[in-house]
Order: C-alpha cells, then structure tokens, then sequence
C-alpha cells in the first residue's frame, strides 16, 4: 500500500502583502499571489469553491491555503452572496423521531 503525505503549513499567515502591496512571505497565499483575482459577491464560480459541496460550509484555512487577512474576507462575500440569492445556501434534511417526544 502506498501512503501519500500531504504537508499543510502549521502557521497561518495573517497577512501575505506588505503596505506597499510587495509580497513579504515565500509562499503567499492564492487570493494574494494573483492581483487580477478578486473576491467579491458578484465572482460566484470563485466563491463556491471555497464551500463545502456536502456539508455547504466555508473550508477552513488549513484546507483553503489562505491567509488569514484573505479568509476572513472571503467570509463577508461569501455571506453577501448568500444574503442576496447568488449562491444557494444548501440545508441539510433532518428527520425526527417524534415518538422521543410523546408522554
């Protein structure tokens, strides 16, 4: 059996841009590397990589490789898009027992 390892980072970065927009790490994260991609409630196809397709959350950023600073901006438009129907917002079906709950 083969076992595949995959390395996440252990630290998370707060921010991968300096003031002046230079990169200040070795590895920035993928919103901050590439200037012309913008997180905004409007860029659907970009957001809803970030969500979960089974459990419909946001994934984390051990999982994302973002930065902090960029997660939690991807949080607010995220949460936007929800706000005004531009990604559907899945729920989960849960069945009951009613019996539980009967004297």
């Amino acid at each position: 059996m083969i076992e595949i390892a995959v390395y996440l980072s252990s630290t998370e970065q707060f921010l991968c841009l300096q003031i002046k927009g230079v990169i200040k790490t070795a590895s920035p994260c993928p919103i901050c590397r590439d200037e012309y991609l913008v997180l905004d409630k409007k860029n659907t196809k970009l957001l809803e990589q970030f969500i979960c397709p089974h459990s419909g959350e946001i994934l984390d950023t051990m999982k994302t490789g973002l930065c902090q600073h960029q997660h939690k901006t991807l949080t607010i438009e995220i949460m936007k898009a929800w706000d005004e129907g531009a990604i559907e917002v899945t729920l989960p079906f849960r069945t009951y027992d009613y019996e539980d709950y009967k004297k």
